[in-house]
Order: structure tokens, then C-alpha cells, then sequence
């Protein structure tokens, strides 16, 4: 289906049931999934996934409005 997609799916322990590309990332691919359990999120790439999944963490630690993480590796942040 889509590389990305099926990453994302993987690192949230899930079947991928749907992908749709989105637009906007200048340094990073971006896919919304939904899981054949219905779970939804966003899946991207980036220079860095896990620096940026520890700095919207530190973020929402500080009040900040951020999104959840909801898995992380070296490729991609879900």
C-alpha cells in the first residue's frame, strides 16, 4: 500500500485498513492511517523522529498544546 502507512501501522501494533497521502511537509512525508481497529493518526518522516517526539513531550510536559506520540523510531514518528 504505502511504505510509511504500513510503518506507522507496524509501530502502533496494527493492521492497516487505510493511507491517504497529505501535503504540507517541506523536509517530511506525511500519511494519515486508519487501522482495521480504528485507531488514527499521523505518520511522518523527518531528519530527526526522535528528537521531535522528545521535544513534543517536553511541550505537553510544559502545558503546551502538542500532539500525542504514540510510537517513535528512528524513521518515523506516529
Amino acid at each position: 500500500m504505502n511504505a510509511l502507512a504500513e510503518q506507522g501501522a507496524a509501530l502502533m501494533g496494527g493492521k492497516l485498513r487505510h493511507v491517504q497521502p497529505l501535503g504540507g511537509g517541506s523536509l517530511s512525508a506525511l500519511v494519515r492511517i486508519v487501522l482495521e481497529d480504528g485507531r488514527e493518526a499521523i505518520v511522518k518522516t523527518g531528519p530527526a523522529p526522535l528528537a521531535e517526539a522528545r521535544m513534543l513531550k517536553a511541550l505537553q510536559d510544559a502545558g503546551v498544546p502538542a500532539p500525542d506520540v504514540y510510537a517513535v523510531n528512528r524513521e518515523a514518528l506516529v
